[in-house]
This record gives C-alpha cells, sequence and structure tokens, in this order.
C-alpha cells in the first residue's frame, strides 16, 4: 500500500510539472509576441496620425466653402450684399435701405425704307439702307437712407452725334402708404405708349401716331404728386411742369431737348405745362402692365388709364388727351389700344389762313400680340392720324395710316431679344419720324426694320 501511495504521489508531481512545463511559453514564442505587440502599437499611432490628418483636411475643405460661398455674394463689406437677381444686378445693404440699380440697354438696329412712286434723279427707286445703335442708355436707379427716397438717373447716347444726353433725373419721397412726391426730369404722365420703357416695346418703335401727340418719351421737368401702390386698383399722377413737347411742323418729330433751365419761350419750348394721369386695375397684376406683352403673364389682365396735358406756348394752348386700355391673357394674348386728341387755342396761322386759328387733330391705335410659345411672339398694330387740314402742307394728305406686322425673339425675356418688323404707309407721311425709319413724303412708304437689344 505504502509503495502504491509513493507511486501514486510521484506520478501526480510529475503531472503537474509536465503541465507547468507545457505551459511556459519558449523564448523563441516570447519575442515572437513582443514583435506582435509592437507591430499593433506602430498600428495604432499610424491610425491616430491618419485621424489628425482627416480632421485638418475637413477643416481645411470647410473653410474653402465658407471662402466660396462668400465669394459667390461677389460684395460683401460691411453689411452690404450684390448680385444677380430677378433679371439685374443689385448692389444693397442689409436692411435695404440703400439699394443701387446700375442698368445698360443697347439696341443695334437695321432699316430699310422705300418709298414708292419716290425717285431719285436717275429714275430708281428711293431705297435707303443701313445700321445704327439705335439706342445705347446707362443708368441708375434704387433708394438711399430709406426704401421710401427712390431715385432714377439715366443717359442716352445721341445715335448721330455720339454726345450723351440727360433722360430720367428724378428723386421720389413716398411720405404715406399710398401718396408720394417726385421732383426733377421724367417722362410727362399723358399717354401710356411713352410711359412704357424702350426696354420692353412688343414692335421695334412706338407707333407714328403716339409720336406725334406725345414725342419719343415725352420728357418734362418739374414736380409731381404720386397716388397708389402695388396693393391699390387706382393709381394717378399730377404735375407741374415747364410743358410737353408739342410737334410743330415746322421740325420732325423726336425732339430731345429736354433738359432746359428756367426760361420761358422761345428760349425754351414752352412757357409751363400741367398734366395728370389715371390708371384703373380691373384685374391682374400691376407688374404685368409695365409691358405690352403676355410673356410671363399669369392672371388674366385689364387695365384702363386716361390722360391730360395742357401746355401754353406763347399765345397758343394746347391740351392733348387720351383715353387707353390693355389686356394680357395667360394664354398668350395681348391687346392694347388708345385715342388721342388735341385741341389748339390761338395756333399760329396756317396754309391760306391769316391771324390765328383753333384747331383739333386725333388718331387711334390699336395693337395686338400673340405668345406662339415661351420664345417666339408675333405682332400687328394699326396706327390713324387726323390732321386738322389748316396746318397740312401742300400735296399731302392729312390722314396718315400705319400698318405694321413683326416677330420677337427672346433668347432671354427682354434682356436678349430679336425684334423683326415690316410698316407700311399707303398715304406716306407729312412729318419725318427718321428715328422709327419713316421718311416725310407724299408717297406711299415701306419700311423694314429688325434690331437685337440686349439688357443688363
Amino acid at each position: 500500500m505504502r509503495n502504491i501511495a509513493l507511486y501514486t504521489a510521484a506520478m501526480a508531481g510529475l503531472g503537474i510539472s509536465s503541465v507547468v512545463f507545457a505551459v511556459e511559453p519558449s523564448r523563441e514564442e516570447l519575442q515572437q509576441q513582443i514583435n506582435d505587440l509592437k507591430a499593433k502599437v506602430d498600428q495604432l499611432q499610424a491610425a491616430q496620425q491618419n485621424m489628425v490628418t482627416r480632421q485638418d483636411v475637413d477643416q481645411t475643405v470647410k473653410a474653402i466653402l465658407q471662402d466660396a460661398d462668400k465669394r459667390s455674394q461677389l460684395f460683401a463689406i460691411e453689411g452690404f450684399t450684390a448680385g444677380w437677381t430677378d433679371g439685374k444686378f443689385i448692389i444693397q445693404s442689409s436692411d435695404g435701405n440703400f439699394l443701387l440699380h446700375p442698368w445698360l440697354q443697347f439696341q443695334l438696329r437695321n432699316t430699310t425704307t422705300w418709298g414708292i412712286d419716290r425717285k431719285q434723279p436717275n429714275n430708281n427707286d428711293d431705297i435707303e439702307n443701313g445700321f445704327e445703335v439705335r439706342r445705347l442708355k446707362i443708368g441708375i436707379d434704387g433708394n438711399a437712407f430709406s426704401k421710401d427716397l427712390t431715385y432714377a438717373f439715366q443717359w442716352q447716347v445721341d445715335r448721330k452725334s455720339g454726345t450723351p444726353g440727360l433722360e430720367d433725373a428724378w428723386v421720389k419721397y413716398q411720405f404715406s402708404d399710398q401718396w408720394a412726391i417726385r421732383g426733377g426730369q421724367f417722362k410727362d404722365p399723358l399717354a401710356h405708349d411713352s410711359l412704357v420703357s424702350s426696354k420692353r416695346f412688343l414692335t421695334n418703335e412706338r407707333s407714328f401716331t403716339n409720336d406725334y401727340f406725345s414725342p419719343a418719351d415725352n420728357y418734362i421737368q418739374g414736380v409731381s404728386v404720386v397716388y397708389g401702390n402695388s396693393q391699390m386698383p387706382l393709381h394717378a399722377e399730377a404735375a407741374f411742369t415747364d410743358g410737353a413737347n408739342i410737334v410743330e411742323f415746322a421740325s420732325v418729330l423726336n425732339r430731345s431737348n429736354y433738359n432746359q433751365n428756367f426760361r420761358d419761350f422761345p428760349t425754351n419750348n414752352a412757357d409751363y405745362g400741367a398734366a395728370m394721369r389715371a390708371e384703373y386695375l380691373v384685374m391682374g397684376d400691376w407688374k404685368d402692365y409695365d409691358d405690352y406683352t403676355a410673356m410671363g403673364t399669369k392672371t388674366p389682365l385689364l387695365v384702363i388709364g386716361a390722360g391730360g396735358d395742357y401746355t401754353e406756348i406763347g399765345h397758343a394752348g394746347f391740351f392733348t388727351h387720351t383715353v387707353d386700355a390693355q389686356y394680357e391673357h395667360p394664354s398668350g394674348l395681348a391687346l392694347y389700344g388708345a385715342y388721342y386728341g388735341k385741341y389748339t387755342k390761338d395756333n399760329p396761322a396756317g396754309t391760306g389762313v391769316t391771324g390765328t386759328q383753333d384747331l383739333y387733330d386725333w388718331g387711334a391705335l390699336a395693337q395686338i400680340g400673340y405668345m406662339i410659345n415661351r420664345k417666339w411672339e408675333i405682332f400687328g398694330r394699326y396706327g390713324y392720324l387726323h390732321l386738322d387740314g389748316d396746318v397740312v402742307p401742300a400735296g399731302f394728305d392729312n390722314e396718315v395710316n400705319e400698318f405694321t406686322f413683326g416677330t420677337n425673339y427672346y433668347l432671354h425675356g427682354h434682356n436678349a431679344k430679336v425684334t423683326l418688323d415690316i410698316g407700311y404707309l399707303p398715304n406716306g407721311s407729312p412729318l419725318s419720324d427718321d428715328g422709327a425709319g419713316i421718311l416725310g413724303n407724299k408717297d406711299p412708304d415701306f419700311y423694314l426694320r429688325g434690331q437685337f437689344q440686349l439688357l443688363l
């Protein structure tokens, strides 16, 4: 028994010893474990370094994006921002109290006129053709110190001499929600066809009829009281001025000597004038009333307007008046019609008349436009002018009929567009309106006008 116990104890000791020796690693194994631990430490250090690098990259990318966003505003100094918005470039303060809108208008036109039965000395038809920069205008408008104090300044380069001339130069103060006062040089508040900017014409030019009763843009100098806002259906303006531009048969249309001093006639155009215009929005949005096209019109528009101007020139008095209506529909249809009249008291002697005389000239205008699609538009216009026979030069008809047809192609709305139109005056005209391509003559007259407009 004792021997068996000793043997068992000896075997147990040998077993434990063998287990212990089996668990202990060799020198080579210990060295391998150390190498593995060192490799893992190197990996952790490398990962930590990579993590720092990615953070630096993220911060750098964020800074670049912030700088790019700031630069995309073009101008961000002391609370001012700038950029292209609503089809125009503006600079304004963050509170909107200062706003500056600089702009440029460029019109390149080719005009061809053909006088039927009007012959050159060699018996060839009288055909004239050429290019001209019909309009090159620059201007600024906006508000200063407050949204209630607005302004506009505009110059046009004379297409023949290249000399810039002042057109708009006015400041308006909105002293209540409905009332404002304006002073400076601005368009006579008479005819809608003159008040619509040349930037937004349907045809290449205003009608001959309008140019007779309200020459060109018909700028005046004076002060006016303005009633209405964008939320009200009634707009009105009454002005005391230095007198409207009155067409005389000794001159051509489109008189441009607007900027004058305090002197009376005959040094200046007139002694004084007074004008008023009222417009009523039956339906629609006022912003669609700024042009004659239904491009962009979202709801039907109907506006009825009327205006009058009394201008005194020496002993003669001229009362010009007009009534008009404009309709636009989202389908692309645009209509416009107007009646014009001018009563002249104590006009200087006319053809075959001695002393003075009273006269009445009148005319009418009808216009239609239709958007075929969002790019193409077709239009037609008829203008009629009836002149008092006593002032019409001998041999000329006292009635002028003007037919105009054409098309617009809008590359980018009114900002970039091409206009092509053709006109016909079956009776000719006793007055020259060469800005429109109409030369005063007794014979039937054609004109063909092609134009590109860039508006920035």
